[in-house]
């Protein structure tokens, strides 16, 4: 959602951002109340699982960027270099993974 305190229009996620792949929403219905509200009965019945489908084709389910952080950093969607989710002994507190000499963000299925 847009950011509240900025006068920009930033936006920022709580959640990991299925809609970056062109494809997830083809032959989808869904409607929303409001911003944040899916009635999706997939996303409605396990919004973690249904925003991580977005990520599950081929070309996606990698260690891709998906974005860049207020800091700079990089940020890599839900997979690892091996295919695989981040796992919370992957990530420090802050959803930061340290390759030296680099420290960069990841999408997870938590947040900070």
């Amino acid at each position: 959602h847009n950011q509240q305190n900025s006068d920009y229009g930033m936006y920022h996620y709580r959640m990991i951002p299925p809609c970056l792949n062109p494809n997830f929403l083809k032959d989808k219905t869904i409607s929303y109340l409001q911003v944040g509200d899916c009635l999706n009965s997939d996303c409605k019945n396990d919004v973690i699982e249904w925003a991580l489908r977005g990520y599950q084709d081929g070309e996606w389910a990698v260690k891709k960027i998906i974005g860049l952080s207020k800091d700079g950093r990089p940020m890599y969607g839900p997979y690892d270099d091996n295919g695989e989710l981040w796992q919370t002994d992957d990530a420090d507190v802050c959803n930061g993974v340290i390759e030296d000499p680099l420290y960069y963000y990841v999408a997870t299925q938590w947040y900070p």
